[in-house]
């Protein structure tokens, strides 16, 4: 290890380790820094923090609800999704579900196949999100639209409104395209509230 070459310029103190202090900006170079990992220590730190997590949400639980949302799963490494689902699931969270904890995972089922033998744990309730708006889902994201574009001033009229709404929903391939267009749209005109439900 080469010695530090200190910078006497300044006084501005630092602390390095534990109750160390040093009164002036330092430099080091050719530093190699070397940390052995205890599997065990990491595993009783995580089993105690996963313990507490749990604790403090079922004493929230008798009072509120909470939902934790997963997002993309599919793409997370299968070692991740072991130790999401042996860490954090069994014996953890998914006995918070019976204290009224919703836990949501978004992802690809196509994209997960052979992923993991652990994750996602058989789901209470599959839902299937349309591709498309149809039906009332249809009429309510177009009186959203209108709304939105009223309030955001980028129509003048409730007529011209229901033109944009109705263009950008005819136009749009799929309700992520509407979103992804409207997201543009604020982007580029700026909106203060709401959205398609």
């Amino acid at each position: 290890m080469t010695a530090p070459t200190v910078d006497r310029s300044t006084s501005t103190p630092i602390t390095i380790g534990n109750s160390a202090e040093v009164g002036h900006d330092f430099t080091i170079n050719n530093v190699s820094i070397t940390s052995e990992i205890d599997p065990y220590d990491t595993s009783a730190r995580d089993y105690h923090n996963i313990r507490s997590l749990c604790s403090e949400l079922k004493s929230a639980l008798k009072t509120r609800r909470f939902t934790l949302i997963f997002v993309d799963t599919h793409t997370w490494d299968k070692i991740d999704l072991d130790i999401l689902e042996q860490r954090l699931w069994t014996g953890a969270l998914a006995e918070l579900v019976n204290h009224g904890l919703l836990v949501i995972d978004i992802f690809d089922p196509y994209l997960m196949e052979e992923r993991s033998s652990f994750w996602p744990p058989d789901p209470s309730q599959v839902l299937q999100l349309p591709e498309q708006f149809t039906g009332t889902a249809y009429a309510h994201a177009e009186e959203d639209l209108i709304a939105i574009a009223l309030e955001a001033s980028w129509s003048k009229t409730a007529e011209e409104a229901r033109g944009y709404a109705k263009g950008l929903l005819e136009t749009s391939s799929s309700i992520q395209d509407v979103y992804a267009r409207l997201g543009l749209a604020v982007a580029r005109k700026g909106v203060s509230s709401a959205s398609p439900r």
